[in-house]
Formats: C-alpha cells, structure tokens, sequence
C-alpha cells in the first residue's frame, strides 16, 4: 500500500464471516452498513488472512467514480496483522446493500431492464477508462434500498485474485477451490482453462460483455441456465448458444444476445448496442 493513512476497522466477530467467495477466497463481513472483504492466505485457510492481493486495487480504486458502481475504500482491521508485510490487515470496505442482489428482487420486468440499461452505463465507463471488471454476473449486480438504483460491485476484484493469489496456490490444492457462482457467465474459452475452477487468465473487454449478455438473460429467465446440473460440463459441451429464448424478450434484443452466446465468431456487439437494445425493449414493455 502506499503511505496514505488508512482508517481502521473493527470487526465485532471476525471468526464468522457471511460468506466466502469468489473461489472460497474471499471473506466478506458484515459490519453495520458497510461489508468489509478480506482475502484468505490459500490452501491453508486456519492460518492468518493476508490481504496482500488486495493491495494492488488501491491505485485502480481513486480512478473511478460512478453512480451506478459500488464505491470501496480501504481500512485497516484491528486486532489483525498481515503476516505478509507483518503490518495491519488491509482489506476492502463497500456498502452492505440490504435488499442484495438484482435476481432476489421481485421487481417487475421494466425496473429490470432499467436496472440492466443503469448497469450497461457502469461498464461502458470502464471501459472508456480501460478498466476490465472482470466478473460480471448478477451476484455482482446489488440493488439500493429505495430500489431506484443498481451498482455494479467488486470491480477489479476477480483480476486481482487472478494476478495476485491464484499463482500461490499449489496444483493439488487447486481442485478444492469452488468454482465460482459467476461461472454461468463464463466464456467456453475461460471454462476450458484449468476446467473453470481458477482464474489463471486475466479477462478482457470483450469477456465484460459477453458476461453481460449472460447477465441480460439470467435477469430475463428469473433464474440461472443449466440450474442443478453441472455447468462446467454444459458449457464446455454445448456453450451458451442453446440457451432458449427468455419469455417476454423481443425480436431486437434476442437477436443481439443470441449471435452474442452461440460465440461462432460474429464481432462482439459494443455496450452502446446492448444498451440501446435494452432502452428498445424498455420502451415495449
């Protein structure tokens, strides 16, 4: 980290994290209004949790502000050392989005699609600023407690594990690792790398926005593809091109996303066309 000072963090059970994810890696803690993210030290999960990987986000972190992306800041946490830097843990503080995320929510189908057109807006300025997000899915898609608005979280996070933490973690202790819930919006490609378990290659824009298009369709279906059976072998077998057109999505829109999943090599359609599909739609509904 640089020599900015940090504010500092209490967790009040640092034992009993909400969950653990992306690949079992990545503690979250709720604390009041705010999650708190902090890496796992791999394949031996009872030692201490250096956040070293969580490090290299800092500088990506004071480039972006938008509305519609989850704004995360550092802290140190208390009571915790970094066996790394033998420094206090560092780790990664967002808002607890309350109503969570944009599959659990009962909106009707236009506040979707708004919801998508705001999310399309998040990527698009990434991108302009040359910032892949690297792990778009609808987990990664929080919804603000007055329902008006959605974020996009965790940007750069899945990269930062790819670069930084993966390469630790021995070939053995690799197939314990859970495949992540994002895998559904997985390219063939990136399933067929080390069979999907492990980011071993960074993402790139074109990986955004086919994930986005996955993204489009799960929040269309109400549902993820291929539920209760095994993804990886789905994909890798069929791809996303079988996937069956959503109920209630028009011609313009399934045209765009469907030559987007069967991946035969069409050019890769731009956010500004997805979005502007989406407003189409909208204005149908």
């Amino acid at each position: 980290m640089s020599n900015t000072t940090l504010d500092s963090i209490t967790l009040s059970d640092p034992s009993n994290p909400i969950g653990v994810h992306p690949y079992n890696l990545l503690e979250h803690h709720r604390q009041g209004s705010q999650l708190v993210k902090l890496l796992r030290k791999p394949g031996r999960y009872e030692e201490s949790r250096p956040s070293k990987g969580l490090h290299k986000l800092q500088n990506l972190l004071q480039v972006f502000s938008h509305p519609h992306i989850d704004q995360a800041r550092f802290a140190t946490v208390n009571g915790m050392i970094d066996p790394a830097t033998n420094a206090p843990t560092v780790a990664l503080v967002s808002t607890f989005h309350e109503k969570g995320n944009i599959l659990k929510q009962s909106a009707t189908m236009r506040q979707r699609v708004k919801w998508l057109i705001q999310i399309c807006k998040a990527v698009e300025y990434l991108h302009k600023k040359n910032i892949v997000h690297g792990n778009i899915y609808p987990g990664n898609i929080l919804i603000s407690s007055n329902e008006h608005k959605a974020v996009l979280t965790d940007v750069g996070v899945y990269a930062s594990i790819a670069e930084h933490l993966m390469p630790l973690v021995e070939g053995d202790r690799q197939a314990s690792i859970h495949c992540p819930e994002s895998i559904t919006c997985k390219t063939v490609a990136a399933v067929g790398n080390h069979d999907g378990k492990v980011p071993a290659s960074q993402t790139t824009k074109d990986d955004d926005i086919f994930a986005l298009g996955v993204t489009i369709w799960t929040v269309y279906q109400r549902e993820k593809p291929w539920k209760g059976q095994n993804v990886s072998l789905k994909i890798l077998s069929n791809g996303h091109g079988a996937l069956p057109r959503p109920q209630g999505m028009g011609d313009g829109l399934w045209n765009l996303l469907g030559d987007l999943l069967s991946q035969h090599g069409n050019a890769v359609p731009s956010i500004q066309e997805i979005e502007q599909a989406l407003v189409d739609a909208l204005n149908l509904l």
